[in-house]
């Protein structure tokens, strides 16, 4: 719902935008309609008063006169276009708008040195996210074993492109290039964990919070239900 929200703005921006821009053109337009009329009409001067017409002067009179209604044929379709716009703006407008709350929260991840790494939103306590959050820790803690006996630098970017896609899947979001912006998933830190490892570690631990936090929420809930029918 959130994204139909931002949808929808997007939507009245650019019919705002567009609004603007055909308003622009219209002006311009009309400014050629008034200058191909002016053109004409001295034209229309010059030819009488020079009394023979000649062919130069008739084929200029023609081609202003030509500009001049294909200027009037396009502001008559940018008058169109505005109207239909304005009829799209006020059907929009009727449009009635319902928030729902979808437990989304926002993050900001920082260094230790307090340097941002970024600001993620997702939704901690998320049915799956229990589920995608076991796959990208058993990817991380098999590594090992994926490059044992093998050239590890040869195989890497294929490993950094896996790790990527198992962080993006478990946020539900592309997040990884801001976290692996600074450094490989793969480096290791002065605890002998991986970089990617801490990450799965502090966002455990966020999901394990949240999860706890929505269980003991819901218990409370139940129990206000259950208490009107035990007395």
């Amino acid at each position: 719902m959130t994204g139909r929200t931002e949808e929808n703005d997007m939507g009245r921006k650019k019919q705002i935008s567009d609004q603007k821009r055909l308003h622009m053109e219209r002006m311009r337009l009309q400014k050629g309609v008034f200058s191909s009329l002016s053109n004409a009409i001295g034209n229309i001067g010059e030819l009488y008063a020079d009394f023979v017409q000649s062919d130069e002067v008739r084929n200029s009179m023609k081609a202003t006169a030509d500009k001049a209604i294909e200027c009037m044929d396009n502001i008559k379709e940018l008058n169109e276009l505005e109207e239909q716009l304005k009829a799209e703006e006020q059907e929009s407008e009727g449009e009635e708008k319902v928030v729902v709350q979808t437990g989304a929260k926002t993050y900001q991840i920082t260094d230790q040195d307090g340097n941002d790494l970024g600001v993620f939103r997702f939704i901690p306590s998320d049915a799956g996210i229990l589920k995608r959050y076991k796959e990208a820790a058993a990817f991380f803690t098999g590594i090992n074993e994926r490059i044992k006996d093998k050239d590890f630098e040869e195989i890497l970017p294929d490993l950094e492109k896996e790790a990527g896609e198992k962080i993006d899947l478990l946020f539900g979001a592309p997040v990884s290039e801001s976290f692996f912006k600074i450094t490989s998933p793969f480096t290791i830190l002065d605890s002998g964990e991986m970089f990617a490892e801490q990450i799965i570690t502090v966002i455990g631990g966020i999901i394990e919070k949240e999860l706890d936090a929505r269980e003991k929420a819901q218990q409370e809930r139940m129990k206000k239900y259950t208490e009107k029918y035990t007395g």
